[in-house]
């Protein structure tokens, strides 16, 4: 029969291996190519202004009356005004704080820059000297109670800091372009 005659396909598949890692360690950078990189990403070197804040959270519910809107300012006019008088900011935020989740480290938000609060919230926080309390500042959350405690302006990291990460970056990159040529140059020989 036919199928007496018959031979599978057959490849012949031949390929070279390029290893990346020894291209790298060929890789030479001038002082200039890296100073060049570094003014052309300074964007990714600068980190923005930051404040550390505090809060006191009383949540409004949506839509709320005048009613509930004038029983929640006054209670949280109440305790700014505890703390105008000395009371410590931490404590109240414990036992008097709607957000959960800072409540228990006294209302303590952390550092973070604009962008990531309310707006309402945002712009009383980054106004604030640090050490210094907000008045009553309204957001769709409800009442907060703000006080800094740090500030940190834009701050562009050095050279000399971000040298080491620039060049391994820069290495990686050339290697693999490096790479992808010898590999495009092989191809064509085989051809």
């Amino acid at each position: 029969s036919i199928a007496d005659y018959r031979v599978p396909e057959q490849r012949s598949v031949s390929y070279a291996r390029i290893e990346t890692e020894a291209i790298r360690e060929t890789v030479e950078l001038t002082e200039e190519e890296l100073r060049a990189a570094y003014e052309d990403g300074v964007d990714e070197f600068t980190v923005p202004e930051q404040v550390r804040a505090r809060h006191i959270l009383l949540r409004l519910p949506p839509d709320p009356d005048e009613e509930t809107l004038a029983e929640v300012r006054d209670r949280a006019q109440a305790l700014l005004d505890e703390i105008r008088g000395g009371a410590d900011f931490a404590a109240l935020a414990e036992t008097n704080s709607d957000d959960t989740v800072t409540a228990t480290a006294g209302g303590d938000l952390g550092w973070f820059g604009r962008g990531r609060m309310a707006e309402e919230f945002e712009q009383a926080s980054f106004e604030l000297e640090p050490g210094n309390t907000s008045d009553l500042v309204q957001t769709t959350f409800g009442f907060h109670i703000i006080r800094v405690d740090g500030y940190r302006p834009e701050q562009v990291r050095p050279f000399e800091e971000v040298r080491p990460q620039l060049e391994q970056r820069i290495t990686w990159e050339r290697a693999e372009e490096m790479a992808d040529q010898r590999a495009e140059e092989v191809r064509m020989a085989v051809l």
